[in-house]
């Protein structure tokens, strides 16, 4: 991912996170380490995205969602807690997007979608087969994105869409269409017995 100030995150599947600095032809790396709180709480680093305010997320295979200030270098942690209904609902992040209205969307392995308010931080769960605003076909949320905003009578409308995109021998499928959500991407309960 590129940042804004023209830097390249890297997400490892072992070795942390790195910024490569084009200016400078320079890597600095991000690592677990646990006897550091302000560390990487995982080397499995999945999902990345920058906020407004110049933050960088970094969803973990293990290590839930974290936050970077750039200009400290320290991270913030957020683990799933088990009944905290306000806590992220599974430490396996692999999807982040940030939303135009400053709203952090997080795509899980198992607890499917959470969206965080980072005023106070605070999430809300979306689960597949449970009553909510963002029906879902299966916890499992591989890629999440904002759609452009569309015109529609000559009004700007989101229209973003729960969708779902495949691998090789897997299938997915569009789970519902509604305005002001992200896209989420997927696999069906079939795909995932494959």
């Amino acid at each position: 991912m590129e940042d804004r100030a023209g830097n390249l995150w890297i997400g490892t599947w072992e070795h942390g996170l790195w910024k490569y600095q084009p200016h400078t032809s320079t890597f600095t790396g991000y690592r677990h380490d646990p006897k550091n709180p302000f560390s990487l709480s995982d080397d499995q680093a999945l999902a990345i995205c920058e906020d407004s305010a110049d933050f960088l997320w970094v969803g973990a295979e293990n290590g839930g969602l974290n936050r970077l200030d750039p200009q400290t270098g320290k991270f913030t942690r957020f683990l799933h807690r088990q009944g905290d209904p306000h806590g992220l609902s599974a430490n396996k992040v692999i999807s982040l997007s940030y939303d135009r209205s400053g709203l952090l969307w997080i795509g899980t392995d198992g607890g499917g979608v959470n969206k965080l308010d980072p005023r106070p931080p605070k999430f809300a769960h979306y689960h597949a087969g449970a009553e909510s605003a963002l029906p879902l076909c299966s916890n499992f949320l591989k890629a999440i994105y904002e759609g452009r905003p569309r015109t529609r009578r000559g009004k700007e409308s989101c229209g973003q869409a729960l969708t779902a995109a495949g691998c090789a021998g897997s299938s997915w499928k569009v789970a519902a269409q509604l305005p002001f959500a992200p896209i989420l991407l997927t696999r069906t309960a079939s795909a995932m017995t494959t």
